[in-house]
């Protein structure tokens, strides 16, 4: 196993920590503990290594196609390179993104795509339109992505998308000298 390997493995260990929580880990350590769970982990290993090299499964995974996520990942990465307060900003986005904390449904997202006068989105469901969302956002100035990011977390604090909400937003930005 090479380093691009174990670095993979990894991440798809990060993966199933999110998908099952740390309680399930916590009782696989237990598991593993235990001798006779270990003997039982590793015939099953090694049956299943000899199923795939009868099956003719290659020793190195086919290159696959990314998922959607993996570009916004190398985008933000970038980002955090060549602009790393925008891209940490824009990350912390995308993050409350994926956990609904903003923008919950396609609805939201075509309104806040609209309210803000970001590119068209052709996207047809709510996460495949994250990663054009933040692509558009990427290519804004620093401080105008700040006054969108921060307006649109304000609101969704709040639930107030009225005019007075608008005005606040506003005033507060003008009373502190920043020029969008």
């Amino acid at each position: 196993m090479n380093e691009k390997q174990k670095f993979e493995l990894l991440k798809d260990i990060a993966r199933l920590l999110i998908k099952y929580g740390p309680d399930t880990f916590d009782a696989l350590s237990k598991l593993l503990s235990k001798q006779e769970f270990v003997a039982q982990l590793i015939v099953i290993l090694d049956t299943t290594a000899e199923v795939g090299r009868r099956n003719k499964l290659r020793s190195t995974p086919r290159p696959r196609v990314a998922p959607a996520r993996s570009g916004i990942d190398q985008l933000l990465e970038n980002l955090a390179e060549s602009e790393p307060e925008k891209g940490k900003l824009l990350s912390a986005f995308r993050d409350d993104l994926l956990a609904k904390h903003i923008l919950p449904s396609m609805k939201a997202v075509k309104a806040f795509v609209s309210d803000n006068g970001l590119g068209s989105l052709s996207a047809t469901s709510r996460d495949k339109a994250i990663f054009p969302l933040i692509k558009d956002l990427s290519r804004h100035p620093l401080e105008q992505v700040k006054v969108i990011v921060e307006r649109e977390r304000l609101q969704s604090h709040r639930g107030d998308r009225s005019l007075e909400g608008w005005a606040n937003i506003i005033l507060k930005k003008s009373h502190s000298g920043d020029e969008v």
